[in-house]
């Protein structure tokens, strides 16, 4: 009997937007299409960028850029990517909220 491949969920920005921002409120590690990083990217401020942080699941990742949410607590939110090989147009990005900076 084989094995059914699990299918990664990928939240784009065209299609996912608002599923996206409530999984990230969750705490959620989400894995995001290029669209979404380079929205959050250009639309928010970062509060720092290449910066090491802590993740709500007490992973550590080198964040591309850490911004404040909008809903007023000011929660941290660490946007990064990971090449999956050689080549550096073969980058997946993800997102979640991060407890400190490093």
């Amino acid at each position: 009997m084989q094995s059914i491949p699990l299918q990664r969920s990928i939240f784009t920005y065209t299609n996912d937007y608002r599923a996206f921002v409530a999984a990230l409120e969750h705490g959620e590690r989400c894995e995001i299409d290029e669209a979404m990083f380079v929205h959050w990217l250009e639309t928010t401020s970062p509060v720092c960028m290449r910066r090491d942080v802590v993740l709500m699941d007490s992973h550590e990742v080198k964040a591309d850029f850490v911004a404040r949410s909008f809903d007023g607590e000011g929660k941290l939110q660490a946007f990064w990517h990971r090449c999956e090989n050689a080549n550096p147009a073969d980058r997946r990005y993800f997102a979640q909220q991060a407890v400190c900076m490093v």
